[in-house]
């Protein structure tokens, strides 16, 4: 392939393929065939990480031989936040599958400030280039959200190292503070950037028809979702634990609805485009989405959302091969 081809978009696959792992630990914990499922979640993952360490490798070599940099396409500037978020993707699984040592805290907690600095500095960069004019505004698309939904992202890790979940900084006020205040500056941040940025994106979808985008929004609502959600648990600020659930539930409804109406959308048109990394899109979200309903499952034990996790569950499979199949089309194109 020609390295100017080789955007940071081809970390899609990579997310991809830890969602499949992230679906095979919730089956786990909600109790269908738990060994079997943790297991082959824990082989995923070491799948993705293998995968994740060519494409950083090779997305390193385009970084600085293409002709054009990544920082002159907004998609591909957006995209490049997707290296935050597998930092905390990756960290996660490494807890969950492998260890979760309390001599690793310090290396973790590293690894948490230089994912959300990036994720900042990505997120920064891509709105001054908006004002400043040096991207045009007609092209926003839903992919601009990914930024932002990488910002809010960071509970991922930052939740398995904090109380109750975690005893390492049980004693460190100073760095639980911290990290408390990461997620609610970053959820707040995040959840007015979805409604500036998701406005506009909405018009410009609409008239020019950025099919492979259409599900970011419900990875938008899921991700403030769970971070609504997590916020009692964390006993910081005595955050009531009734507005959190309804709060969540309300934002549910909004993902719900999205979801349906993305799948119909691609149901009825995506076999209809061009091969294209955007199809990514689709899958990422949906696996944000399974991961809010497996929290509100857990916290609220109504069971439609036990329902909906095997349901989502389908939809991501299918569609993760769906992407796969056009990668490869991609791929033997680009040789052609």
């Amino acid at each position: 392939m020609k390295w100017e081809t080789f955007g940071p978009e081809w970390f899609g696959p990579v997310i991809g393929t830890m969602v499949l792992s992230l679906l095979s630990w919730i089956f786990s914990q909600i109790g269908v065939f738990p060994n079997i499922f943790f297991n082959l979640g824990k082989i995923i993952f070491f799948i993705g990480f293998l995968l994740f360490l060519s494409v950083l490798f090779l997305w390193i070599l385009h970084f600085f031989k293409a002709k054009t940099n990544d920082f002159s396409s907004l998609n591909r500037t957006s995209f490049t936040a997707f290296l935050g978020v597998l930092g905390y993707i990756i960290s996660f699984f490494y807890i969950t599958y492998v260890s979760s040592s309390f001599s690793l805290r310090f290396i973790f907690l590293t690894i948490f400030i230089l994912a959300v600095g990036e994720v900042l500095g990505i997120n920064l960069l891509l709105w001054y280039k908006l004002f400043s004019g040096e991207f045009d505004s007609s092209d926003i698309t839903y992919a601009s959200l990914v930024p932002s939904i990488a910002l809010a992202s960071n509970s991922i890790l930052s939740d398995p190292m904090l109380p109750p979940l975690s005893p390492w900084f049980l004693h460190n006020m100073l760095i639980r503070e911290f990290l408390y205040s990461v997620i609610l500056f970053t959820t707040g941040i995040a959840f007015f950037q979805f409604v500036f940025l998701g406005s506009a994106s909405l018009l410009n979808v609409a008239r020019k028809g950025e099919l492979t985008t259409t599900m970011i929004p419900v990875g938008a609502a899921s991700i403030i979702l769970i971070n609504i959600i997590i916020l009692p648990t964390l006993g910081f600020f005595n955050f009531p634990k009734s507005i959190a659930f309804s709060a969540s539930f309300m934002l549910w409804g909004f993902e719900a609805w999205n979801m349906v109406l993305s799948l119909i959308i691609a149901v009825k048109k995506l076999g209809k485009t061009n091969p294209n990394m955007g199809i990514w899109a689709y899958v990422f979200p949906l696996g944000i989405s399974s991961f809010a309903d497996f929290l509100l499952y857990l916290y609220t034990k109504i069971l439609i959302f036990y329902w909906t996790i095997p349901i989502i569950s389908i939809a991501i499979v299918v569609l993760y091969a769906y992407a796969w199949h056009n990668t490869i089309r991609i791929i033997r194109n680009s040789r052609n």
